[in-house]
């Protein structure tokens, strides 16, 4: 939601079962012990003040986008959209692109100045929560995920299909006969 970075939240329902992260803390029932970093909570507080007034840019601009990303994936590179057909986040794809190693297709994209995921900084676990969830292990393995913004243009989206067009054929290319 555009906030400092490292900040965060969570929003439970009250009386959810949760545990506390650390223990310790000046008052009995807090979750997380140590101090408060105030200034964070003020800038996700407006971030999310920001955010809530796009809400429906969000909900259609955003979404439209997403879409426009993954049709030209489809199109162009045979890629496969994760739960196309499920209710999902509307800024988040998880794309398929078989025939390419997914530390291969981030690195190349990450020298392009397009950035991606594939599960984290530390476990790269993207692939392991496909492969929970049915999907065969190999092509498990080739998976991205991309976010975008309320601030994300079509000329972007138009940007990283052109990028993506000039990495991901080349890849193929090079993976065949390897990666079966």
């Amino acid at each position: 939601i555009h906030s400092v970075k490292g900040s965060g939240g969570l929003f439970a329902k009250e009386g959810a079962p949760l545990a506390p992260l650390l223990l310790g803390g000046p008052e009995q029932g807090q979750l997380r012990g140590g101090a408060f970093d105030i200034p964070s909570f003020m800038a996700l507080s407006a971030a999310m003040q920001q955010a809530s007034l796009t809400l429906d840019r969000m909900n259609l601009e955003v979404v439209r986008l997403r879409d426009l990303l993954e049709h030209g994936c489809k199109e162009f590179f045979g890629a496969q959209v994760v739960a196309e057909e499920t209710l999902r986040l509307p800024n988040v794809t998880t794309l398929l692109f078989p025939g390419v190693h997914q530390e291969a297709l981030l690195y190349a994209l990450s020298r392009k100045n397009l950035f991606a995921s594939i599960g984290g900084p530390y476990a790269q676990h993207l692939h392991r929560l496909l492969e929970a969830m049915g999907i065969d292990p190999l092509l498990a393995k080739t998976a991205v995920s991309f976010s975008l913004s309320r601030m994300t243009t079509q000329e972007e989206v138009e940007k990283a299909l052109h990028l993506l067009g000039e990495i991901v054929p080349s890849l193929q290319r090079l993976s065949e006969g390897v990666f079966r």
